[in-house]
């Protein structure tokens, strides 16, 4: 049986709006640790404490987001959330197919991360420096 645990989020990450240039340049996906994932035009780009990058919809993270800095010469400013999130470790390599039909690949030690409709793949080291456990 598989027994998601609570946690939060204690790293601030940066973040950008995505434009059309990017689009373009990126032709549609970035890629994450975890594979190539699709983004349109406004969603943002997220980089994390390796310079990791993925994207986030617009409108889920402006409810789960906070500026928390001014935006750098890269159109980047410091977020953070103060959102309790499900995680799970998995001790086996596997495969997960997110909302938008891309699927994402673990490794021996990932985690499984939930977040209300959306579920995502985060790296076993960065998870462990940026989330602690939140007790009941």
């Amino acid at each position: 049986m598989t027994t998601f645990r609570t946690f939060r989020k204690t790293a601030s990450l940066k973040a950008r709006v995505l434009t059309e240039k990017d689009y373009h340049r990126r032709n549609g996906f970035i890629k994450t640790l975890e594979g190539a994932v699709a983004f349109v035009p406004g969603d943002y780009l997220l980089r994390g404490v390796k310079n990791e990058e993925w994207s986030v919809a617009y409108q889920p993270f402006q409810e789960t987001y906070e500026r928390i800095s001014e935006h750098d010469e890269e159109g980047f400013a410091l977020y953070q959330t103060n959102e309790i999130r499900l995680a799970y470790q998995v001790l086996e390599t596997f495969m997960v197919k997110i909302t938008n039909g891309d699927v994402l690949r673990g490794k021996r030690g990932d985690y499984l991360v939930k977040s209300g409709e959306k579920t995502w793949i985060t790296d076993r080291d960065i998870f462990e420096c940026t989330y602690e456990a939140v007790s009941c």
